[in-house]
């Protein structure tokens, strides 16, 4: 089983965190007492990567701070609830209007607007409305729609992809936007390196 290196990055910088309270609570101690100290971690499991940390940190501990016992308890990263009980339960009507990356049609002529909101996808489309009728600046649907006189399509949007994580929502629609080939009105927000 591989580990991702973010994974091996959080519980070392939890490793370390450990280290410093330990250190400094071993220092403020008087040295005459000798009472071993037991200490319990948890960490996530994810196999046999999981056992050979352990077996680093409890070397370190008892190098370094010989007066501490570190005990590590392992808890689930995966359980067969989180696996099987979202695709038993489906997606529900309010996961689906949520968290996604959406696509509007222009009714004039082929142009196209993408875009990715964390919120109801109606609610957006509300957005979407007033803007165009107040004239927004800063909307650059409205722009579009005031300087060019065309129509948006905005009750027959689409969703395109549903991307809980707001940094890959900007890359999925930065991607469908780079896809259209010119044919989007909003520019990419995240620039992307694509080779060919």
């Amino acid at each position: 089983m591989v580990i991702q290196n973010h994974i091996i990055r959080r519980e070392i910088k939890e490793s370390n965190v450990i280290y410093k309270q330990l250190v400094n609570s071993s220092r403020d101690k008087s040295p005459t007492r000798n009472k071993v100290k037991k200490i319990y971690l948890t960490f996530s499991y994810y196999g046999h990567e999981s056992i050979i940390l352990e077996n680093k940190i409890q070397i370190l501990c008892k190098n370094l701070l010989p007066n501490i016992t570190i005990n590590i308890a392992y808890k689930k990263y995966m359980t067969l609830r989180n696996i099987f009980l979202p695709i038993q339960k489906g997606i529900g009507e309010t996961r689906k209007n949520k968290k996604l990356v959406y696509i509007i049609d222009c009714k004039n002529c082929d142009k196209k607007y993408i875009g990715e909101t964390n919120r109801n996808i109606q609610t957006r489309m509300k957005e979407h409305r007033y803007d165009i009728r107040k004239n927004k600046i800063t909307s650059q649907i409205a722009q579009d729609c005031n300087t060019n006189k065309h129509m948006m399509d905005i009750d027959n949007v689409k969703t395109l992809t549903l991307e809980s994580m707001w940094k890959r929502r900007i890359i999925k629609g930065s991607i469908y936007t780079h896809y259209t080939q010119d044919k989007a009105i909003n520019e990419v927000k995240y620039k992307l390196k694509l080779i060919y």
